[in-house]
């Protein structure tokens, strides 16, 4: 029966799966010119990313202008993005950067082509590399809500902005260590991409903003133009292809070849998003439900077209619960066929541990993950309460009892208790990376602690395998199952069903809603009330967060992953 889904499937999409690279052939003979702007977040730079590497061996696109503007990403996948620029480039073709933002992302990015042209007005604001950490703890203290925190690892640092005024030592060092070593590879690239001196980059960030002509007489830029007047010279009266056009095609092309594909190929399972169990809670876009991937890793093990794995992944941490149930999916995957790890511009904390399960982990070097450490928050708003006439009694038939609640603050004995839990998901966190990466636990207890390394120095401390992009990972893939370089690959991601999306948009586009309790608080505070729903965003389980990841945390009233 199987087979002949299959053949049915050839019959109705085969003369589809024909057709599609023919017109994209005659679209790029007729022009040879593609305008690419880059646009958005990672999701949509990383699809640019994969349009522009399959343009690279085209020998019918003979310019390529890549209009880069507002890119809202992290350094990773800015990275992932310059290599795909600087794969392009090859004899008779011409790779053209066209600016009119200018911040240091776009030089970085533009340093990967042939030419680098600036609009004559553009001002440069190039500034150093560096992470804001913002902490409400006074202002919490102040508005009578208070945070009692467990962690285990020195670097732990996720409840600090909940709970202090300023980061703790380790804090500090971590993230100086962090900052120093991006700052440092994504200069020394972007130098060494426009054959200048590494100062001639730095000299510039105690001079921002900088206008275009002083970055034309440094040598990082080639020549000043409007970008109409640079599509105009490389078109040469044909009509430029938009990236947008041919990206519709590629669409097209992957979902009819997936359906009536005979050869094995590798899948690519993106994951997005923070660590959780299912669909409980507040949504504010992409998340990582255990409920929902675990499943997936299963069918894609039984999967007989699927030969391999690869598990793109972008996301800070969450449930400790969900991370370990999404780790034991993986091995259980692992056992059944290559699983392949690509770190996006996050992956720490839950990321790093369902990551550490697979066979081969590619990190970019400048992705942020580590992170291996537990931390537990348990809010109290008891004196909130008080100061506005709200009195809460309990009535429990034990002593057990409580120990979440926000309207009482932990008494020694459920504190201890907390701070067993929190131990023993520490514990089992560092055995799983132990067994996983096959190093000795000595060797994780050294480089856990809660520590945040980028790519480069997670490969020295052998928590990765290799640096590289989405591309590496999937070659890595193909070499473990054996596969030919011409082995189809198919992006999979877990949509939500459509009643959930329709449930999210009547509800206010998946915004949280706030409990009572809070926006009783908030109206009586004449405060916005914004500090205060966070009493229903804190994780669902011990684990640990991650200061670059920004925005408020996600989950239930006890501890993330």
């Amino acid at each position: 029966m199987r087979w002949l889904l299959r053949l049915m499937r050839i019959l109705t999409w085969g003369p589809v799966l024909v057709e599609i690279p023919l017109l994209r052939r005659l679209i790029l003979r007729r022009s040879g010119v593609v305008v690419a702007p880059l646009r958005g977040g990672g999701r949509a730079l990383r699809r640019s990313a994969r349009l522009l590497r399959g343009l690279a061996a085209d020998p019918d696109v003979r310019a390529v202008l890549v209009q880069p503007r507002g890119m809202r990403a992290g350094w990773a996948t800015m990275a992932e993005l310059r290599a795909a620029v600087a794969a392009l480039r090859r004899p008779g073709r011409t790779v053209t950067a066209v600016l009119d933002e200018v911040a240091l992302r776009d030089l970085y990015l533009a340093s990967a082509a042939d030419r680098v042209v600036l609009a004559p007005p553009a001002e440069a604001l190039v500034e150093g590399i560096g992470a804001r950490l913002v902490f409400v703890g006074d202002l919490l203290r102040g508005l009578g809500l208070d945070f009692e925190v467990e962690s285990a690892g020195d670097y732990k640092s996720f409840g600090e902005q909940w709970t202090r005024g300023w980061p703790t030592r380790p804090n500090r060092e971590q993230l100086a260590a962090l900052v120093a070593d991006l700052q440092d590879h994504v200069v020394s690239e972007l130098a060494a991409g426009r054959d200048r001196p590494v100062r001639a980059v730095t000299g510039l960030f105690a001079r921002s903003p900088v206008p275009a002509g002083e970055l034309l007489e440094r040598g990082l830029a080639d020549a000043l133009a409007y970008p109409d007047e640079v599509v105009a010279e490389a078109a040469r009266d044909r009509r430029p292809v938009s990236l947008a056009r041919l990206a519709r095609l590629a669409d097209l092309e992957e979902r009819f070849s997936e359906g009536i594909s005979v050869g094995p190929g590798v899948v690519v399972l993106h994951l997005d998003g923070p660590v959780v169990l299912g669909r409980e809670g507040p949504s504010r876009g992409p998340r990582i439900e255990a409920d929902a991937v675990v499943p997936a890793l299963r069918k894609l093990a039984r999967d007989e077209t699927v030969a391999a794995v690869v598990l793109a992944v972008d996301t800070p941490g969450g449930s400790a619960l969900a991370s370990d149930l999404l780790a034991r999916g993986v091995r259980r995957l692992a056992a059944r066929k290559p699983v392949v790890v690509a770190m996006g511009d996050v992956c720490a904390s839950g990321g790093y541990y369902l990551a550490a399960a697979a066979d081969e982990i590619v990190a970019a070097p400048l992705t942020i993950t580590g992170s291996i450490g537990v931390v537990a928050l348990h809010p109290v708003a008891s004196r909130a309460a008080r100061a506005l006439g709200v009195h809460a009694e309990r009535v429990a038939a034990g002593p057990s009892s409580g120990l979440a609640s926000p309207w009482a603050p932990l008494d020694r004995r459920q504190r201890e208790r907390l701070r067993a839990m929190v131990a023993r998901a520490y514990d089992r966190f560092l055995d799983t990376v132990s067994a996983g990466r096959r190093l000795p636990r000595a060797h994780v207890e050294a480089v856990a602690r809660g520590r945040v390394w980028t790519g480069r120095q997670a490969l020295e401390q052998g928590l990765v395998d290799r640096l590289g992009d989405l591309a590496t990972a999937v070659e890595r893939a193909r070499a473990r199952a054996d596969l030919g370089p011409r082995a189809p690959v198919w992006h999979r991601r877990l949509r939500k069903p459509p009643l959930q999306r329709l449930r999210a948009m009547l509800a206010g586009g998946g915004a949280a809603r706030v409990p009572l309790r809070d926006e009783v608080i908030a109206v009586a505070l004449r405060a916005s009330g914004r500090p205060l729903a966070l009493l229903s965003w804190l994780p669902e389980a011990p684990g640990a967060g991650l200061p670059l990841s920004g925005g408020w945390p996600g989950g239930g009233p006890q501890g993330a992953a």
